[in-house]
């Protein structure tokens, strides 16, 4: 009987403790299994980092990316259809980045309004532009100035449009093969590269005392060379052949052609008119 009776006994102390509350992820409110989080891979507090990693974590993707660029065409876009994507900076992210960087390359290339005025041979784009500049009251010098401004930031705003055209006509080269997702991204990696080559080559003429936007043979060139990218880089993502992959890059350059140089025009009509 007084067995039982102390068995029948439970004190607050022999009470089972109620379960502690999970952690939680601080970005996106998962409950946490480990030092990071399984849904969006934000380390807790518990994952020990260096000031190294806090402060400069993206220049070991900025590093794999840049390698990915410039030598392994199309892989931004395979890492997205297997899932590795991880490794890499955001599509979006890097194109800005890097566009914005050839223009901060404009002293090198001589790339700008300039570039486009050597480039009209009917010299309409001269002539609207000394109509705007005395409409203005403006010193040439000065609207000149204003309007390279203007044209930099409107043609940025454009680059979206040239890196769709880009991931659109790929994916339409390989209708239903793969996820939308994986050409759009291809398209991407295809107009960085773009720029950083540009950057080079256009130095490197300007430096030999060759202009690089009016020699065709240089421009034949550089078509070439983005056409075999183009091709290296359907061959990686859809393991095509190369006679097929060169058809297709050969399309990828010339709608690139097209669209880029009507975004060219476009940016700086639109710049005139609002400089």
């Amino acid at each position: 009987m007084a067995g039982t009776d102390a068995a029948a006994v439970v004190t607050a102390t022999d009470a089972p403790a109620p379960p502690a509350e999970a952690a939680r992820c601080g970005v996106c409110g998962a409950a946490l299994a480990g030092r990071y989080c399984q849904n969006c891979g934000q380390p807790s507090p518990a994952a020990r980092r260096t000031l190294r990693v806090v402060l400069a974590g993206q220049y070991g993707r900025l590093g794999h990316t840049l390698v990915n660029i410039l030598a392994r065409p199309g892989e931004l876009a395979r890492e997205v259809d297997t899932g590795r994507d991880h490794l890499s900076l955001r599509p979006m992210t890097l194109m800005f980045h890097l566009a914005a960087f050839f223009f901060l390359a404009a002293t090198f290339t001589g790339f700008g309004v300039d570039a486009i005025l050597r480039a009209d041979p009917s010299g309409e784009f001269r002539s609207e532009l000394a109509r705007h500049a005395a409409a203005a009251a403006v010193d040439p010098a000065l609207y000149g100035e204003r309007l390279e401004h203007r044209f930099e930031a409107i043609y940025t705003l454009f680059v979206p449009i040239v890196a769709l055209s880009y991931g659109v006509t790929i994916g339409l080269l390989h209708w239903r093969r793969k996820p939308w997702i994986v050409p759009l991204v291809a398209g991407i990696q295809y107009l960085c590269f773009v720029y950083l080559f540009l950057a080079l080559l256009l130095t490197l003429a300007r430096r030999a005392g060759v202009d690089p936007y009016g020699f065709l043979p240089l421009q034949v060139a550089s078509a070439s060379i983005g056409a075999f990218y183009a091709a290296a880089a359907q061959r990686r993502i859809y393991d095509e052949r190369w006679p097929t992959a060169a058809a297709k890059g050969v399309v990828v350059v010339a709608v690139g052609i097209v669209v880029h140089n009507f975004m060219l025009v476009a940016a700086l009509g639109v710049a005139l008119a609002v400089t």
